[in-house]
């Protein structure tokens, strides 16, 4: 991470760096039966590295570094962290669209016309 920062820095001087934090993972969203999402088996391949101290670390380490870079550091893991429910279902690593329009939408103050339906989740039908 660190070298490609100042790789990006070096051959781009006129950009601005930021980086993102990543996202939390949630194990629990990942269903152990079979499901019209797959097998056992491939559930249980996912949830193989879904651990919340993994992404918790990695989340760690890059905010040190770009403390450490001086790199603008969007910190938004918490907000992820506390959306287990926006994942697509059996998944636990990827999040809805409208989550993440959502939460970017904290970053840019224009009006938006975005409509996110609440009560949907990602679970059964709407």
């Amino acid at each position: 991470m660190r070298l490609l920062i100042e790789q990006v820095r070096h051959n781009h001087p006129n950009v601005t760096v930021v980086w993102k934090a990543p996202s939390a993972t949630h194990a629990h969203v990942v269903v152990n039966r079979r499901s019209p999402f797959g097998s056992i088996e491939k559930a249980t391949k996912r949830i193989k590295y879904l651990s919340t101290s993994r992404s918790a670390d990695l989340y760690h380490f890059q905010k040190e570094i770009c403390r450490e870079l001086n790199v603008p550091f969007m910190d938004v893991y918490d907000a992820y962290f506390l959306s287990g429910d926006w994942h697509f279902p059996t998944d636990g690593r990827h999040y809805r669209p409208e989550l993440n329009h959502v939460i970017f939408n904290w970053f840019d103050s224009r009006p938006q016309n975005i409509s996110v339906d609440y009560r949907y989740r990602g679970y059964g039908r709407r």
